[in-house]
């Protein structure tokens, strides 16, 4: 996982009171075979924003660039897509405005 992912699953989890649980889902694993519970906020999170930053490096990099707006449009339609859950909105949108920020596409 990149620094911006980790930064942005750091700073969306913060936002969303789920902090240490972040930490948790980004602590190195001696056994490649464990893993995180698949519910928990902080997989949750951590794994939204690396399919964030991959989508918003995907959109940047196209000529004429997308404005922020829609990149943050199609980070949280591409989200919601990929994520199972009861209500992932509030994850979604830190996760979808955290990525904004971190890749410096505010207009």
């Amino acid at each position: 996982m990149s620094a911006p992912e980790r930064d942005i699953a750091r700073a969306a989890g913060k936002r969303l009171d789920a902090a240490v649980d972040v930490e948790l889902a980004l602590l190195p694993r001696d056994d490649p075979n464990q893993y995180a519970d698949p519910i928990a906020i902080g997989g949750l999170i951590v794994s939204a924003a690396g399919l964030a930053w991959t989508i918003a490096v995907d959109l940047r990099s196209r000529r004429p660039r997308p404005p922020a707006v829609e990149i943050h449009r199609t980070i949280v339609i591409r989200l919601q897509e990929s994520v199972a859950g009861d209500d992932p909105t509030p994850v979604i949108e830190a996760v979808a405005e955290e990525t904004i920020r971190r890749a410096e596409l505010d207009d």
